[in-house]
């Protein structure tokens, strides 16, 4: 059956019938979390699949076999076959009250107690690898620096580092604190002249409260960290100075790469702030909660003969699922979140609600998000495997996505004719409805294919560059902590190792942010390009689809040999890597 838009369709009355059915099944709630669009309940059909069970089987099992070999907290031996035979009678309907808890459970058996040095945290290994970045995180501190600094651009959350003119109002570095840094041999000053120097600066979390778990206090820190491209050869990006927090003076003096340990502790309250900003504004704000909203809109509005509705719907799959488990166990009171992250549970909840707050559909485009950052000038800034991968990434959808336009618009008119697509956006955008901010009139067809090739990439390409590179980077738990354990340093805290140990988590609170990090970077159960058999029901369409998985597939070369010379494998937006929805 040929697709049809609304205009030219002679089964209007049934387009109806079953828009008004599925507005009944699909239903908006604002409660939890406060002041977003949520699901009300997840419909029939789309919850966990069976082949998605056996998934978390495994990685649970996985997960209790590493932590007893890992002999950190405990915890009795292990039994695989004992696991499966008491596992074997979970079924796909009950598996989101129990997504998420394995490491709260594990957790809840362990004393509270602390490690005697970073390299203890390594323990966590034992059954599963460690990851590629321990090399460097081992080496010398250049090395350690170099690691950090990598991370702003190819780890868990590129999506902070920005370019600057000038220097940060609140941070007074000066040029010997960059000389610490960089040498005699290049200047501040020219950095600056020359496009070389960036920030990332978190003060989006300054004032949040910390939070507590039982009676072990967290911190939650809102640092400004400087870095620079050096003059010539040598790193991609190097850390010039870190400020623990907004307000320069004795509480939150500027640490430099001589520092010792203060340094390395002020890079940990980075990587803190970073892993925080990392799991509520971007990753559960800006990925999971747009495509919430984005799938209730489009399943509201959108009938199946409509040719948008084959485009978009392979990027749903199981989305409501996943967040309904993320609202009922990981962000809700005593979940991981709540255990894991620096920021009390309303602070982190505050967090995600800014990420949805901040996000406009308009201007999700990645061009249009790194100019802003003004990380696109590939003089000033030559390395950036987020920026390079995704950019194309984001060509390939974007020229399916305009070719498949142009199949089923023959003009810019035939877009302003579609009832069907112009009601999707405006309830997309409607506090009625989506309440997703910069959902424009839709009145061209380039319009058009920029705002769909928005939604797959962000529930594609975005949501897995943040989410399947967390356990690589957040296994070693001291290389990106949930919270902090101990004030930030000052001019008087001792350069000694005992210094950072004090800051990192305990054991227990270790062992759950391990375990969730494994969990949510384990579970693909699809891939951008590879649409179930039969998907297709028009010809051309499937055609278009073809050419789309053809050219992934060139970019699979492309990038693959790209990341084989890099400081550390930056695999996440290759296109074998890349989930098609947001499912885990």
């Amino acid at each position: 059956m040929t697709p049809t838009l609304p205009q030219d369709a002679k089964d209007g009355p049934v387009r109806s019938a079953t828009l008004e059915t599925a507005r009944k099944v699909f239903r908006y709630s604002y409660t939890y979390p406060p002041g977003a669009a949520w699901a009300d309940e997840v419909p029939k059909g789309e919850g966990y699949s069976i082949p998605y069970l056996a998934d978390y089987v495994k990685i649970e099992a996985t997960l209790k076999a590493n932590h007893v070999a890992a002999d950190v907290g405990g915890l009795k031996e292990f039994d695989e076959k004992q696991h499966n035979a008491e596992r074997a009678s979970l079924r796909p309907e009950n598996l989101g009250a129990e997504l998420f808890d394995v490491g709260r459970k594990l957790a809840a058996q362990m004393e509270r107690t602390r490690f005697g040095s970073v390299e203890d945290y390594a323990r966590f290994f034992a059954v599963i690898e460690e990851p590629p970045m321990m090399r460097l995180f081992r080496g010398t501190p250049e090395e350690q620096d170099q690691l950090f600094a990598w991370q702003r651009i190819a780890g868990a959350n590129p999506m902070n580092l920005a370019g600057i003119d000038a220097l940060p109002e609140r941070m007074p570095v000066t040029q010997a604190h960059f000389a610490a840094a960089m040498g005699e041999g290049d200047s501040l000053e020219a950095a600056l002249a020359e496009g070389r120097l960036f920030v990332v600066d978190h003060r989006r979390l300054d004032g949040l409260p910390s939070g507590k778990n039982g009676e072990t206090q967290k911190y939650l820190y809102a640092p400004i960290a400087l870095f620079a491209r050096p003059k010539s050869g040598g790193a991609a990006l190097l850390p010039v100075a870190i400020q623990c927090g907004q307000t320069p003076g004795d509480a939150f003096p500027i640490f430099t790469p001589r520092d010792g340990y203060r340094w390395r502790m002020a890079r940990t309250i980075v990587a803190i702030a970073d892993g925080n900003d990392h799991e509520t504004r971007q990753h559960l704000g800006k990925a999971h909660g747009v495509m919430e909203a984005v799938v209730l809109a489009t399943m509201r509005n959108l009938p199946p003969p409509h040719p948008l509705y084959a485009l978009l719907t392979p990027h749903f799959e199981t989305t409501l699922q996943i967040n309904e488990s993320a609202k009922t166990s990981l962000i809700a009171p005593g979940g991981g979140v709540d255990h894991v992250l620096g920021g009390t549970l309303e602070a982190s909840v505050q967090l995600t609600a800014l990420g949805l707050g901040e996000f406009r559909l308009d201007e999700a485009a990645p061009p249009r998000q790194l100019k802003d950052r003004r990380v696109m000038d590939l003089e000033a800034l030559p390395v950036f495997p987020y920026r390079d991968d995704g950019l194309e990434i984001w060509g390939a959808i974007l020229a399916f996505v305009t070719s498949y336009v142009e199949l089923y618009y023959a003009d810019d008119a035939a877009v302003v004719a579609d009832s069907e697509t112009a009601a999707l956006f405006a309830e997309l955008g409607s506090q009625d409805g989506g309440r997703i901010n910069g959902v424009p009139m839709v009145t061209t067809r380039a319009q058009l294919a920029e705002l769909l090739s928005s939604i797959i990439w962000t529930a594609s390409a975005q949501h897995s560059a943040l989410n399947y590179a967390q356990f690589p980077f957040m296994g070693m738990i001291p290389n990106l902590p949930g919270a902090g354990y101990a004030p930030a340093p000052t001019a008087a805290t001792a350069d000694v190792e005992q210094s950072l140990v004090d800051l990192l988590p305990p054991v227990d609170i270790t062992t759950e942010h391990f375990t969730l990090a494994y969990e949510l970077s384990g579970i693909r159960r699809n891939l951008l390009g590879d649409y179930p058999l039969l998907h297709w029901k028009h010809r051309p369409a499937k055609q278009l689809a073809d050419a789309f998985g053809k050219q992934l597939k060139d970019l699979e070369l492309l990038i693959g040999a790209r990341d084989g010379g890099r400081l550390v494998t930056y695999p996440f937006l290759k296109p074998s890597m890349i989930a098609a929805s947001i499912h885990i």
